[in-house]
């Protein structure tokens, strides 16, 4: 996939959002809408010492996640709060973090919810319902979630299979795709409507993957939706894919995770040629920024750099009066089914823009 630089016409043309599968609105903003507008948004799974080390944290160490936020004035906010009031235009705190968990796991009961009431902090939890309604160990009961979501936990959809629901099964049709992945959300919709009388307003794509069509799909339950590719989320995100920072196994030492609780959301107006799901483990993208808005955020476009499996990418800045045009591209091809291009930059008071763009590859 080649890369080429794009001109946009005086403020006049913007590449439609949904064309392209790109997870950022295509709008320009008023200043004002940027001034408290970023939350970072964590993705726990497993509170535990004694469940796989690369989707745990320890309940130490999540219990120092907690104390640093405290200690350093970061509010935890109920993520579907949170997304409401970006959507309203409504000011975050300077310093905002969503606490969530995935799956569903019986950890999250007897070792994260103590601590998570000790600090009054509210989060949220997405159920795969399967595993509960056959008492799979490991997992939370029907009764526990009900007791957790009587105290004001919220409780989202992670479908009630948990499949890769991007990926077709072997022969299986478009149109057969289509009706299975439909049947997965929709009964992990009914199943939280009639286990706790709910309509879940939260939906999370199992292991974070996600396209255009899957997408769609999901807006029409109405749901706000998350992704695991790391990055921070404003006014401009896109509602149906919103980043979340992974703090299980080695990002969940505070060390790091801490740079992350405070990220904010990188002023990205469009995406060239990105799209999820790829047919080439080396993609490009482009990143385009509006200058106006650039110099209201305080993000120097020149200063961003981009990684991707730990070595910074090649780039290519080409600027106007108006917009900012930043190519990126790797130096070697993934060897992975699933990864991200990751880009920061820095921003005042040790905080970093953050932005991160998942790639599946489906051969």
């Amino acid at each position: 996939m080649s890369l080429k630089l794009i001109p946009i016409n005086k403020r006049t043309h913007y590449s439609a959002i949904e064309s392209i599968s790109t997870f950022l609105a295509s709008l320009i903003f008023p200043a004002f809408l940027f001034a408290q507008d970023s939350l970072s948004v964590l993705v726990y799974h497993h509170v535990s010492n004694v469940t796989p080390l690369s989707t745990s944290i320890s309940p130490e160490v999540f219990r120092s996640h907690l104390q640093f936020m405290k200690d350093n004035g970061i509010t935890v906010i109920d993520l579907e709060v949170a997304v409401l009031e970006l959507q309203k235009g409504i000011d975050l705190p300077e310093k905002a973090v969503a606490i969530t968990f995935d799956d569903g796991y019986e950890s999250i009961y007897s070792n994260a919810w103590p601590i998570l009431k000790e600090f009054s902090a509210p989060f949220s939890i997405f159920i795969s319902t399967d595993p509960i309604n056959t008492n799979q160990k490991g997992y939370v009961t029907w009764d526990q979630i009900r007791e957790m979501h009587s105290q004001g936990v919220n409780i989202g959809n992670h479908t009630s299979d948990h499949t890769y629901l991007v990926q077709k099964l072997q022969n299986e049709s478009t149109l057969d795709w289509r009706i299975r992945v439909q049947k997965s959300i929709q009964k992990g919709h009914f199943d939280l409507t009639q286990k706790l009388g709910i309509e879940p307003r939260l939906f999370a794509y199992p292991y974070g993957e996600f396209n255009q069509e899957l997408k769609s799909m999901v807006n029409s339950f109405d749901y706000i939706a998350v992704g695991q590719h790391s990055g921070a989320i404003g006014s401009h995100s896109d509602w149906l894919a919103l980043p979340r920072f992974p703090m299980g196994g080695i990002y969940s030492k505070i060390s790091t995770a801490k740079i992350k609780f405070t990220a904010k959301a990188m002023p990205v107006i469009d995406i060239e040629q990105w799209s999820p799901i790829v047919s080439t483990q080396n993609p490009d993208a482009q990143l385009i920024f509006d200058n106006l808005i650039n110099a209201q955020v305080g993000l120097n476009a020149k200063s961003v750099t981009c990684f991707f499996d730990g070595e910074e990418m090649e780039k290519t800045t080409l600027a106007d009066d108006e917009y900012t045009y930043l190519s990126i591209k790797p130096l070697n091809k993934s060897a992975r089914r699933r990864w991200n291009y990751t880009c920061t930059a820095p921003s005042n008071r040790s905080r970093y823009f953050w932005l991160s763009l998942p790639f599946v590859f489906l051969d």
